[in-house]
């Protein structure tokens, strides 16, 4: 127990966050400038300015459409941002009837699940306790945020407008493994998975975990009399995702409503067939469990590279809303040593 609550300290956590990341000459590894690199010359100062203009003429977008002017000189209509603007959009229907939620648009950024696949746990820690049905929700949503970034960036108005954000997130296209030998060397990842670009790899990775998970209520209790806060993470059912599973859900709630009515602490047999029956639950809930994490194990090194792809993204957009918020400028680089601010 000392072992994994010195692990999942918040220090321990923010320090293997960033231990995989690829290093960059002369950059400590532990410093988040990783993801906002320092210019090292005029050309590289004058390539990061112009990811910046590109950022701040999208946000600009939004304003000319809201009634303020900009600089539209591309005749640009209302572009769309980036999905990970929309990570605000919140739980838009819970059911009392149905006892399940229904999410609406992008709902997590939450990675740490990434983290978990990919470092060496502590002795004594399995990977396939730690990561729990929340983690595969979690997980379906980040894939499905980074799929949704990567068709935002194909889309032909961002393509032919802003080249320099569509190379940050088209390097997710590229062949699994490329320049990132610390993650690809990871004990998780197999090597005979075939080689892939990410993009493909996340694709498969969301067909296998979408609709795996719901949230139920999780019934009257002490604390919760009225059954409005609790809740739970469960395999889903009803929907022919897990055949197998249904049935024997079915099976359970037909021997429950056989017994209503009757003195079931007499039935024995009754009770017998229930405590099987919920024994092949557990049992086949656990290995179906299994097996979404084993696929999440194999994917980690393709969603952290695309990850990084987003933080980087991220930064860019951070210094083009500071831009726009204090009428920022563009500033002039020169080789001589010296930038001219208008």
């Amino acid at each position: 127990k000392s072992r994994r609550s010195a692990w999942f300290s918040e220090n321990e956590r923010f320090l293997q966050k960033y231990s995989n990341i690829r290093m960059q000459p002369g950059i400590n590894g532990n410093d988040v400038s990783v993801m906002a690199p320092i210019a090292k010359s005029a050309s590289e100062a004058t390539a990061e300015y112009q990811l910046v203009r590109q950022a701040m003429e999208i946000l600009r977008s939004q304003q000319h459409v809201n009634g303020d002017s900009f600089d539209n000189s591309k005749n640009l209509e209302k572009l769309r941002l980036p999905p990970m603007f929309r990570l605000r959009s919140r739980l838009v229907d819970i059911s009392p009837t149905t006892a399940t939620t229904t999410f609406g648009g992008v709902d997590s950024d939450d990675d740490e699940w990434i983290n978990i696949c990919l470092n060496r746990l502590p002795p004594g820690v399995d990977i396939f306790e730690e990561i729990d049905l929340e983690s595969v929700l979690q997980t379906e949503q980040v894939v499905k945020l980074l799929l949704d970034t990567y068709q935002w960036a194909i889309d032909p108005t961002i393509q032919d407008n802003f080249p320099g954000l569509v190379d940050i997130i088209l390097e997710m296209d590229s062949i699994e493994g490329g320049g990132d030998k610390a993650i690809t060397e990871s004990r998780h990842a197999l090597e005979d998975i075939e080689k892939r670009s990410d993009v493909s790899i996340l694709i498969d990775l969301y067909n296998t975990l979408k609709g795996t998970v719901e949230i139920v209520r999780a019934g009257p209790n002490l604390s919760d009399p009225y059954n409005r806060f609790s809740y739970q993470f469960r395999l889903v059912s009803g929907n022919d995702r897990f055949e197998d599973l249904d049935t024997l859900r079915r099976k359970e709630q037909q021997i429950l409503e056989r017994s209503r009515g009757k003195d079931f602490e007499t039935n024995g047999k009754l009770q017998q067939q229930l405590a099987m029956v919920r024994a092949e639950i557990s049992t086949l809930e656990h290995h179906i469990i299994r097996k979404l994490i084993t696929a999440m194990i194999r994917t980690a090194p393709a969603a952290q590279r695309g990850m990084n792809a987003l933080a980087r993204l991220d930064v860019v957009f951070s210094r083009a809303a500071f831009g726009c918020e204090w009428n920022g400028k563009i500033p002039i680089v020169g080789n001589e040593g010296r930038i001219v601010v208008e």
